[in-house]
Formats: structure tokens, C-alpha cells, sequence
């Protein structure tokens, strides 16, 4: 569940509407986007975070993915056999913070703020310029400094540490709030 509330508060968490638990308060003020942990309980089971296309951080902070694999490489483990259950990738980190999906790519923020993508990468969805028509098949890092993104269908919009406001990929709504698409990060809502 997801709430702006009237301060201008974005409170995301989770529970029924009469037992809302706030886990994160993110505002954009003047000094920048501003993140502070209000208060953490953690759900029943066994994940923190899941997305509808197969992928979630377990509540160890560690990464997990499973679904189709072979046109986009989705799945994130740099093969492209059809993965029915989760299984560990990035194993690396355990510090995985936060997740979102498009319709073939996936995007998540560790919690030292960097950003990995992977999966589809036409229409530069990915965010990491010109790289041809093959899927990157592994998380990619695109950047660090970020607190938030939310995945479109091609395309993705994202929060910096600092603020500002950063769109890549298909801009054919004029969603990116550019009049073209972009195969990097552009800043959005520049003056």
C-alpha cells in the first residue's frame, strides 16, 4: 500500500487499511528528497518486497528472481532457461532495499543507494545508452545516489539522494517530460 499524505509525505507499507504500518517516509522539501525510517515491523513470511514479474528481496535483504528467461532475461542469472522457483542472484549484496518492474526489464536499489537493471534493452529502457538489441542477462549498474524508481512499460522514473528527478527510455506519453526518448538518464522538470 502506498499513501501521499497532505504534508506531501510519500508513506509506503503494508497491512490492512486499519492497521497501517509505515515503513518509509520519503518528502521532497527544499533541501532535497529526504528519507527517514518512521517505523519498521515485518510482515508475515518470509519476503519484504515482490514485484508481479517474478522478483523479490527477501527480508535477509537478499535478491531473488524466477520466470521467463529466454527472449529478455528477465530472471537476472545470465542463462535463459525458464526458472520455476525463486532462486538467489547478486548473492554478493544482502542489503537489496528496493524493486520495480516494466513489462521486460527490471530495476533495484541496493540501500547504499546504488542502481543495477537488467532485462530488455530497446528503446533505452535500461539506462545505459546504446548497447544493441540483446538483453543484459545480469544486474547492471546504472548508478548510485538513488532512493527511489518506479518502472513503466519502457520506460522509468527515479529519485536522487539530492532530489532531482531522472527519466529514461520510451517517452512517446511525454512521460520522461522531455519531447524525445533517451537511452540514459535524463533530468526531469528542469527549469
Amino acid at each position: 500500500m502506498t499513501d501521499l499524505s497532505d504534508d506531501g509525505r510519500f508513506n509506503a507499507g503494508y497491512g490492512e487499511t486499519n492497521r497501517w504500518h509505515t515503513i518509509l517516509a520519503v518528502s521532497a522539501g527544499e533541501a532535497g528528497i529526504k528519507r527517514v525510517r518512521v517505523r519498521s515491523l515485518p510482515p508475515p513470511g518470509d519476503w519484504r518486497v515482490v514485484v508481479a514479474n517474478g522478483k523479490g528481496i527477501r527480508h535477509d535483504g537478499t535478491l531473488w528472481s524466477w520466470g521467463e528467461n529466454a527472449i529478455h532475461g528477465l530472471v537476472g542469472n545470465n542463462d535463459d532457461q525458464f526458472v520455476d522457483k525463486p532462486i538467489p542472484i547478486m548473492t554478493q549484496y544482502s542489503d537489496w532495499a528496493f524493486l520495480s518492474s516494466g513489462e521486460n526489464h527490471v530495476t533495484a536499489i541496493r540501500a547504499n543507494g546504488d542502481l543495477y537493471v537488467w532485462g530488455f534493452t530497446q528503446e533505452g529502457v535500461l539506462g545505459l545508452g546504446d548497447i544493441g538489441k540483446d538483453p543484459v542477462r545480469i544486474p547492471t549498474k546504472l548508478g548510485t545516489g538513488w532512493v527511489f524508481i518506479t518502472a513503466g512499460c519502457y520506460h522509468n522514473l527515479a529519485l536522487k539522494r539530492n532530489g532531482t528527478m531522472w527519466g529514461w527510455g520510451r517517452n512517446w506519453g511525454g512521460q520522461l517530460g522531455t519531447r524525445t526518448n533517451s537511452d540514459t538518464p535524463v533530468r526531469v522538470g528542469t527549469p
